[in-house]
């Protein structure tokens, strides 16, 4: 333990200038210059303290793990953003690995087609001259909105857009349009609506409200319908926009299981298969490409956005679990692919049929008895010190201790109906 307090320390010292952490771009750069120079000087470092640690070995290399794992993830986040000011600096980015969940595209679709046969009855049947316009906004409004984890408080920042859109069209297509004689003029006439909207939308808080604002702005400010204004028309127009969001956030209301304790348990059944497949895929995943798939998923649920709920919390313990023993799992396929040693191959191959068979349907029971099958496997390794052996015992232990640690996690409420 005190050898790798030591390599611990010297990492916080790369990590800061003159003990304090780095706040500027330039800073971060000689940050990364540090760190870069422990990181190359790491495995002799680790080397050195291996021999002054006690003689279970087994502890001191699953720390040393961690220790280059964490040093290798701090040096790649500190070169992404010495890339952000340094355009010449570039970093090998994996392609984006994108979850959802099939259910809520199926129910956005629904909702879309629902919202759209309501609409167009209302049309018909009351003649309304602006049905289309809230047939169209209905049915934008009522999609457009649904992979966001709080559709009906986005919903509210669109409205909130639209209503300061609603305002600007009005007093741009009745009072500044009228008057402006030639191209010039018309485009002084619409840079304040222009420059309000952009203003919403440069920062992610206000997007969708500057969304709201600049679609229904420019659905009043369209070629040919400020050829004879009329406020009548303009205000029946406005109304129609309004109904349709009502109509839109309604519907969210009542096909929306974003917020249900149902949709969390099926997230949590989606990152155990998610887990079950990074050990059956032909290929192992990149961590990045891992990682960043989970998170999208427990983001499109909203559980990120609602920690203080239980099972919003239950759901990022899950996450947390998962990131860890995920990345247990590419480590021993990647072990798989590079030992040259067969008995070694065999015994990881064992080990990942019975994670993915555990994960399938995770229970107490099960995971009491994948332990001991984990235990099996690390003693038929013997007590071999090759560089192959050592390192796949080393990452049993750290998979053996993911598991343990989230032994509460591992058996989750049994599915209920919605």
């Amino acid at each position: 333990a005190n050898a790798l307090t030591q390599v611990h320390e010297q990492l916080v010292q790369a990590l800061c200038l003159e003990g304090r952490p780095a706040e500027t771009p330039q800073e971060i750069k000689v940050v990364a210059n540090q760190l870069a120079h422990f990181h190359n000087s790491l495995e002799t470092t680790l080397y050195r303290a291996r021999m002054e640690a006690d003689a279970d070995k087994t502890e001191f290399d699953a720390g040393a793990e961690l220790v280059r794992r964490l040093t290798e993830e701090t040096l790649t986040y500190a070169k992404s953003h010495a890339s952000l000011t340094n355009p010449g600096l570039s970093i090998d980015t994996p392609s984006p690995g994108i979850r959802f969940d099939p259910l809520a595209v199926a129910l956005a679709g629904g909702r879309g087609a629902i919202m759209l046969g309501v609409m167009s009855l209302i049309w018909i049947y009351t003649q309304w001259e602006s049905g289309i316009e809230a047939i169209t906004l209905a049915v934008v409004s009522s999609t457009l909105f649904a992979t966001s984890p709080a559709p009906i408080t986005t919903l509210r920042q669109f409205a909130t857009g639209a209503a300061i859109g609603a305002v600007l069209s009005y007093w741009t297509g009745f009072h500044w349009i009228p008057e402006a004689q030639g191209l010039p003029m018309l485009i002084l006439a619409l840079i304040p609506g222009i420059a309000v909207g952009a203003w919403l939308t440069a920062k992610p808080e206000r997007a969708v409200t500057g969304a709201g604002l600049f679609i229904v702005m420019f659905m009043h400010l369209g070629f040919g319908a400020n050829d004879a204004p009329d406020p009548l028309a303009f205000m029946n127009d406005i109304l129609a926009d309004f109904f349709a969001i009502l109509l839109s956030g309604v519907l969210y209301g009542l096909i929306d299981l974003t917020g249900s304790v149902w949709s969390r348990r099926r997230t949590i059944i989606a990152l155990q298969n998610m887990l079950a497949n990074a050990c059956r895929e032909p290929l192992p995943l990149r961590r990045e490409k891992f990682e960043t798939g989970a998170r999208d998923l427990v983001y499109r649920a909203g559980s990120l956005r609602r920690i203080a709920g239980p099972e919003d919390l239950k759901v990022i313990e899950w996450l947390l679990a998962a990131l860890e023993t995920g990345h247990m799992i590419i480590t021993l396929r990647e072990l798989c692919e590079e030992t040259s040693e067969p008995k070694v191959r065999t015994l990881i191959s064992q080990a990942l049929d019975e994670v993915a068979t555990y994960f399938d349907h995770p229970t107490h029971d099960d995971l009491s008895r994948i332990m001991k099958t984990l235990d099996t496997i690390t003693s038929s390794l013997g007590i071999e010190d090759s560089s192959q052996a050592r390192r796949t015992k080393v990452t049993f232990h750290l998979l053996k201790g993911s598991l343990s640690s989230g032994q509460t996690l591992m058996n989750p409420a049994p599915e209920d109906s919605p």
